[in-house]
């Protein structure tokens, strides 16, 4: 079945260039599904990095960050193999895939990819690039919330090089259990 992983929240990823803004396990905690054996034992791991140093003051348009989000199992997930933290997305009335689903192979396993646009109040559309993946013990998510990005046409977004950002996020905030 291959190496049993779980979820971690670094101070920094990629070698310093983005640090720990905000732990948001907390909300991620709160809203995981429960109600089945599986479920009542997952354990959430959620944060906001931000660019620092030289990579965030060359950012344009505020800054480069992301938002990371996931759930880690001692148990096999009954479900997998699906795409699990894309589904659903698209449940509140205010948002909606842009660019449809694209799936990627990087080194380290499969990514999943969407575009979605979602209506602020009063604020417009904002563009969010997510790209997700699963694995036996492990599902997480990974979406670009830098402001520059959110003013873009949801067809400008480069979502093999999200999904590349992606696989390096996965491959650090994932680690061997036990």
């Amino acid at each position: 079945m291959g190496p049993v992983y779980k979820l971690s929240l670094p101070e920094t990823l990629q070698g310093g260039r983005y640090k720990l803004s905000r732990d948001l396990t907390e909300n991620t905690e709160r809203d995981r599904p429960r109600g089945t054996d599986f479920a009542d034992q997952l354990q959430a791991k959620a944060g906001l990095y931000t660019a620092s140093g030289p990579a965030a003051e060359g950012a344009e348009g505020g800054g480069d960050e992301f938002i990371f989000q996931g759930l880690s199992s001692t148990e096999p997930d009954p479900t997998f193999p699906r795409y699990g933290m894309l589904d659903g997305m698209t449940d509140d009335p205010g948002v909606r895939v842009a660019v449809a689903r694209r799936l990627f192979t990087l080194e380290g396993g499969k990514l999943a990819c969407e575009v979605h646009r979602n209506s602020a109040q009063g604020d417009g559309q904002r563009t969010f690039p997510m790209c997700s993946w699963i694995d036996p013990h492990t599902q997480g998510i990974v979406m670009d919330s830098s402001p520059a990005t959110q003013g873009m046409d949801p067809a400008e977004v480069d979502l093999k090089a999200f999904a590349r950002k992606t696989a390096k996020v996965r491959d650090e905030v994932r680690v061997p259990a036990g």
